[in-house]
């Protein structure tokens, strides 16, 4: 995974492109999302140039595409969860690194476990059910006899709080600098 180093290194123009898009509260969860799309359909020889350089109209259109897909159907896009990529992880174990994720880990529970604080009882139990469930939205309304938009709301609203708590933990993460974490 030698080539996913040398996309990464553009990671801040990566960023400031989906910025440009018009997503500024979910531009570091598209990239994120881009480069578990270019590992998971094994790109490597796709975004590596013959001379070694980045392809980055590729990396672009790849964004593009997840730009487009995440504003036709924001309800329905799901950014995958940071324990999701765990198999994703080089292969240099360092124990700084497992170190830094489950500080994460534990800044992410410890703030579900404010989300009730808003006064609001419900939110951390729909968003945890939401969150680790196959259920929808839907099926999760249909069966707590709460309403679809209090139920969206709410998950939304979560989501927002956990990213602005977290974002600059994860920012740090994925840059490789645990010891701001």
């Amino acid at each position: 995974m030698d080539w996913l180093n040398k996309v990464s290194q553009h990671h801040n123009e990566y960023i400031r492109y989906v910025h440009k898009m018009g997503n500024t509260s979910h531009a570091e969860d598209l990239v994120q999302e881009m480069y578990l799309r270019l590992v998971k359909y094994e790109c490597g020889e796709k975004v590596i140039k013959e001379d070694g350089s980045v392809n980055k109209t590729y990396v672009w259109r790849v964004l593009r595409n997840l730009f487009t897909s995440y504003k036709s159907s924001s309800s329905k896009f799901h950014f995958s969860q940071l324990e999701d990529c765990i198999g994703l992880e080089s292969e240099q174990s360092d124990n700084d690194r497992e170190e830094a994720y489950e500080r994460i880990m534990q800044k992410m529970f410890k703030e579900l476990d404010h989300l009730d604080s808003e006064g609001y009882p419900y939110n951390k139990e729909l968003f945890t059910l939401y969150a680790n469930s196959a259920m929808s939205m839907r099926c999760i309304s249909s069966v707590t006899n709460i309403s679809l938009t209090s139920i969206f709301n709410t998950i939304k609203n979560c989501r927002e709080q956990l990213s602005d708590e977290l974002l600059e933990d994860i920012q740090d993460f994925n840059n490789g600098e645990y010891e701001r974490i």
